[in-house]
């Protein structure tokens, strides 16, 4: 998700704190198991009431940001404490900015990146990285009532569908809808604007992004998601994860139990809830 959108997001966020190209079939309505667990392995320990400093990006919603009362708040710093206690370690939070955060971890003035930096080959050679918590995935929109009752390629042949300019969701949808009428617009506003007037037939985007303006007031309940959640690594699929120090691999497997736990467990998906208008699958 585009970390200029995280204005709008942080706004609705606030009134609401109370695969491959094919789809991935059985997502919607459901929370995804992002994670390949493997039940077998041996329980790896750390230091009880080890003191671990965890750093997250100040201004990435819904992920991390500050909240009007000046606390730390979002989906990554919430699964990170519950973490926490589960590996019973003493954990602070700090917010940085997102180009501090690397750097900070490097000269060791804290232990985890939670929020912010998205997983590399190149940082594969200076961090270690956790499985996914998250891997974002793209999903239509139409117009309620609209006649278009299915997201499939022959569905959607001359149908006009609406993208945001040289976005990897534009490539993504030339490559598999060709025969569809393709429509890129500047931005997403301009584009969610075109479906809820009637001048595209549907649009395609990040399925959180279109999930908060589907729920939020500039939607105007005009429009609603269709079908399933796709994923595609190669496009527009990307991973979240926690980064650790490369000499700190004891730390690494110890959360990669714990988050295992917490997805299988339900905690992850109630995390997810407390911070999405809807379901995004």
């Amino acid at each position: 998700m585009s970390r200029q959108l995280n204005l709008g997001l942080l706004i609705q966020l606030l009134s609401l704190l109370f695969i491959s190209a094919s789809l991935a079939g059985e997502l919607e309505g459901q929370f995804p198991h992002f994670r390949q667990i493997d039940p077998s392995g041996a329980k790896v320990e750390i230091d009880a009431g080890r003191k671990l400093t965890m750093l997250a990006d100040s201004d990435f919603a819904p992920w991390s940001f500050v909240a009007a009362d000046g606390s730390l708040k979002g989906i990554s710093v919430d699964l990170a404490l519950a973490a926490c206690k589960a590996i019973s370690a003493t954990c602070t939070v700090k917010a940085m900015g997102f180009n501090e955060l690397l750097p900070a971890l490097q000269r060791r003035e804290a232990d985890i990146i939670i929020s912010g930096i998205r997983p590399t080959a190149e940082l594969t050679d200076t961090a270690r990285m956790t499985k996914p918590y998250f891997t974002s995935s793209g999903k239509f929109a139409v117009r309620l009532g609209s006649p278009v009752q299915a997201t499939d390629i022959r569905t959607m042949a001359g149908r006009r569908i609406g993208t945001v300019k040289g976005s990897v969701h534009e490539a993504w949808l030339a490559r598999y809808y060709g025969r569809s009428a393709l429509t890129s617009f500047a931005n997403f506003d301009d584009m969610s604007e075109a479906l809820r007037t009637g001048s595209i037939d549907a649009a395609f985007g990040d399925s959180m992004q279109l999930g908060y303006w589907l729920k939020g007031a500039r939607s105007r309940n005009c429009c609603a998601a269709l079908g399933k959640a796709f994923i595609d690594r190669d496009s527009f699929s990307r991973n979240l994860v926690f980064i650790t120090r490369k000499d700190d691999d004891g730390l690494t497997e110890a959360l990669d139990q714990v988050l295992d736990q917490l997805e299988v467990n339900g905690t992850t998906a109630q995390v997810f809830a407390g911070y999405l208008p809807t379901s995004v699958w």
